[in-house]
């Protein structure tokens, strides 16, 4: 069972799995001057893209919010596009 607050740090290219969703990155870039991710979320055979900031714009699917934490895009594109990405679930609300 999965815990009401997860984190992972995810390179381009892998997948997360928490709970029954898999979570994948499509894209790092930037929307409206703010680091951001454009994710791909599945849950069995409901697909759906999300768009994360670091500004706070966060994405609701499958009982979690998703938000991102930091990105970085390296220069060298040989190497792949990393995010660190915290899942909560929907209902857990945080104590401060």
């Amino acid at each position: 069972m999965s815990m009401a607050v997860e984190e992972i740090t995810l390179s381009q290219g892998s997948q997360w799995r928490i709970g029954e969703v898999r979570v994948g990155i499509v894209r790092v870039g930037v929307y409206e001057e703010s680091d951001a991710a454009e994710l791909l979320l599945r849950d069995g055979s409901e697909v759906h893209h999300a768009l994360v900031t670091v500004d706070g714009r966060e994405e609701e699917f499958a009982g979690w919010t998703f938000s991102l934490l930091w990105t970085v895009r390296p220069v060298d594109r040989t190497e792949r596009e990393t995010v660190r990405l915290r899942a909560r679930r929907s209902d857990y609300h945080w104590a401060g």
